[in-house]
């Protein structure tokens, strides 16, 4: 075992995640969600190995984090419990900084930052795990 993967972060599919710099309101309880090929195709009922193989072949990355969109509603109850969630999502969420390394389904990778999501998500894919090859 390297040196890099004794001190990875340990994350999982399904897993919250959160850049340290998402500090400044109202991003500040902001997060993402781990995923991976495997995890994807496991969801749809198709060949974990299948998927990750393919996305390696088209030059895809293996891992991800989505963040979810916002909605707006009408009934106080939803709202209610959407804040709810949203605020377990934070408490539990696994806080990253650029360069972090972390082992997700046992593959190593870094994370890297696309520019503009610093600060805070600007998009849906806001952190990316880069593979260690």
């Amino acid at each position: 075992m390297t040196q890099a993967a004794a001190v990875a972060i340990a994350l999982k599919p399904g897993d919250t995640v959160r850049l340290a710099t998402w500090v400044r309101f109202p991003y500040d309880m902001e997060t993402a969600e781990v995923g991976t090929a495997r995890a994807y195709a496991r969801k749809y009922n198709e060949d974990p190995q299948v998927a990750h193989d393919r996305a390696l072949a088209n030059g895809h990355d293996t891992a991800y984090a989505m963040k979810f969109g916002a909605m707006l509603v009408d009934c106080r109850i939803t709202a209610q419990r959407m804040a709810d969630k949203r605020h377990a999502d934070f408490a539990r969420a696994v806080t990253l900084n650029p360069g972090d390394v972390v082992e997700i389904e046992g593959e190593t990778f870094t994370v890297a930052v696309p520019w503009g999501n610093t600060d805070a998500p600007r998009n849906s894919d806001p952190i990316h795990f880069k593979r260690v090859r």
